[in-house]
């Protein structure tokens, strides 16, 4: 573990140097030791009851975890995902108090570097690659020979295919690559159908197209085993012992893009998105994806991918559910809520009462309650209790209570839980 020791003013700059630099990837864990200064004396830390990291990486994506508060500062795990890109990791801490009031402090940059990938030598190794070098260099000789020059090649009976042998036929080279994404250097197949196709060869690089091979056969080259399997002129065909082998017939074009048959390809070489199988629900959209929001897989991704567990909230004194049913959950000691609720009266109203871990610590405001629908209604104050009380209070913000409205409990801000 590598603790980096910050300093960090609460009044708009840095204090001292930000030196923390980082490499992408590695296997160390990176913690985060911050004091927040005011002037020349430490913030009081008693004053608040959660903190929260901002992160902005050097491709601009941000990102967002949960702190540790202690009596020095602040303490904060570095996440794979902050260190994914290299670059300037920008920071900002933000302390939130009792009230709902929130402290951000300064900006400071933490340097990703990136790792130093990538294949080494040793002297040992260096003759067997000149060795798999030259051995693949000749190869390659051998075939653009038959390539220019195939009659060359042309006898009255076909010869043993002791310089050459194809192993096998696939429809495509993504094909060819899924089942032979390794292979010994200079084996080779076929990529195509049985009456047009190309040669490719196994190398350094990966395999490597050497184009069409076609030669005029012998008379004995094309005979009754072959035809049967429907292999015309210009086929590639193996050698066993003097005589030619067909190899395995391609996949029905009536099974391709049918049901229990197999995905066809488009001209981008993809499966259509018709033949994709649909997803739970109402099927894919961009932000509700097997009934998940997206804000619901940002929690799931900063409680280290263990997804929450949410509870039923037990409604009281007339509240109903309107819509989605309301809902709690805690993350990392963190209590969050979604869901709306139907209240009926402009009175003060518990609507519901949280059991115990998920109440906060103090009596306390929590911001307010925000109507389902923009523009239905005005903003309700919200009354924490620390015996579990949740209630709407008569106080509106931004205009007069309507008698029946319905609020959503995403706008509750998040709090600690006791405890």
């Amino acid at each position: 573990m590598i603790v980096h020791d910050i300093l960090v003013s609460a009044r708009g700059r840095l204090l001292g140097d930000c030196s923390a630099s980082v490499v992408s990837g590695d296997d160390n864990v990176h913690v985060l030791s911050i004091r927040v200064m005011d002037g020349e004396r430490d913030t009081d830390y008693g004053l608040f009851d959660a903190v929260a990291l901002r992160f902005k990486r050097a491709d601009n994506i941000a990102c967002e975890g949960i702190g540790q508060l202690t009596a020095s500062g602040v303490v904060y795990t570095l996440q794979s995902a902050e260190l994914a890109v290299p670059g300037a990791l920008t920071c900002e801490v933000r302390l939130y108090s009792a009230d709902g009031s929130r402290l951000t402090t300064a900006q400071f940059a933490i340097q990703v570097r990136a790792g130093l990938d990538g294949p080494v030598s040793v002297p040992g190794e260096l003759n067997t690659l000149a060795q798999l070098i030259t051995q693949t260099q000749a190869q390659m000789s051998v075939v653009q020979g038959w390539i220019d020059n195939p009659a060359q090649f042309k006898g009255d009976q076909g010869e043993d295919g002791t310089s050459f042998t194809l192993l096998g036929l696939y429809p495509t080279l993504a094909a060819l690559q899924a089942a032979h994404p390794f292979a010994a250097v200079g084996d080779a197949y076929a990529v195509g159908s049985t009456g047009e196709n190309h040669v490719y060869v196994y190398g350094e690089g990966g395999w490597t197209d050497f184009g069409r091979l076609q030669g005029p056969a012998g008379p004995n080259e094309i005979n009754a085993q072959t035809a049967a399997a429907g292999f015309g002129e210009g086929s590639y065909l193996g050698s066993v012992g003097g005589k030619a082998s067909a190899m395995p017939a391609p996949i029905p074009a009536s099974q391709k893009g049918a049901a229990n048959g197999v995905a066809s390809l488009d001209a981008g070489m993809k499966v259509p998105l018709d033949q994709l199988p649909q997803g739970a629900g109402n099927g894919l959209d961009a932000d509700k994806l097997d009934g998940k929001h997206a804000n619901e897989f940002a929690q799931v991704l900063s409680s280290g991918l263990v997804a929450p567990t949410w509870y039923d909230m037990v409604l009281q004194n007339g509240a109903t559910v309107s819509g989605r049913k309301p809902q709690y959950c805690k993350v990392n000691g963190v209590v969050y809520f979604r869901g709306n609720v139907a209240i009926n009266t402009t009175a003060d109203i518990q609507f519901t009462t949280l059991p115990v871990g998920y109440r906060p610590g103090l009596d306390s405001n929590y911001g307010s309650l925000a109507p389902s629908v923009s523009g239905t209604g005005v903003n309700r104050g919200l009354w924490f209790s620390h015996t579990g009380g949740l209630s709407a209070t008569t106080g509106a913000v931004g205009g007069a209570l309507s008698a029946a409205s319905t609020y959503s409990l995403a706008s509750i801000q998040p709090y600690l839980a006791e405890g």
